[in-house]
């Protein structure tokens, strides 16, 4: 069944706005009732969400009242629960998912897990993490991070992926200590590159990559 245009922008615009709520400082941020409360038209997708990510910031299913919601996600220090996996802090967020670093326990080594929070949004959300995995599981360059496992707990869907220790390329680019400007300048395009051969990899096997960032 095809999804109508009117609810797929609505989806759209509550990964938006949770994306830039938790971008916020935590001094900063509205309360959750506010939050719903400035954007009426996206409810009640809004709220499920935001109790999503309650869930994974607490481990608890219970919902809270309005008023408390903020506080909870944000000084929340207990992780979801993910059989086999001990998670052992957090490494990023997005509007549709947090990605933990975690010791995959079986084996003893550290992954990059990460996290979908409660079906956020809808059916269709966990559709697309799935496939998200499936797709990337599929393809098997030295560009592209393997995924290891995936699974789904308590209404949490996940997957485990390699973890790459790094930081963003402005970053390297700014401490960079190499001899000159020119000579950094050269390996920023030899990272490029090698990017750019794994999107090929990727292009010659289906997989468009439609989130690419510097």
């Amino acid at each position: 069944m095809s999804v109508p245009h009117d609810q797929e922008s609505i989806e759209l615009r509550i990964a938006e706005v949770v994306g830039q709520w938790m971008d916020l400082p935590t001094s900063n941020r509205p309360s959750i009732h506010d939050l719903i409360e400035r954007h009426p038209s996206l409810s009640p997708g809004l709220e499920e969400c935001l109790r999503g990510l309650q869930l994974v910031q607490s481990g608890k299913s219970g919902i809270q009242s309005k008023g408390g919601i903020a506080d909870s996600i944000a000084g929340a220090a207990a992780f979801p629960n993910i059989p086999g996996f001990e998670i052992q802090r957090e490494l990023g967020r997005g509007g549709m998912g947090i990605v933990y670093e975690a010791l995959q326990i079986s084996l003893g080594r550290t992954v990059a897990l990460k996290v979908l929070p409660i079906a956020c949004i809808d059916s269709r959300a966990v559709q697309r993490f799935q496939r998200e995995a499936e797709t990337v599981a599929a393809l098997s360059h030295s560009g592209i991070v393997p995924i290891y496992a995936v699974g789904a707990h308590n209404g949490l869907h996940w997957f485990a992926m390699q973890k790459i220790d790094g930081c963003p390329l402005s970053q390297w680019f700014a401490e960079s200590a190499m001899e000159s400007r020119s000579a950094a300048l050269h390996e920023v395009v030899r990272i490029g590159i090698e990017a750019a051969e794994a999107l090929e990899h990727a292009h010659r096997r289906g997989v468009i990559h439609r989130d690419v960032k510097p």
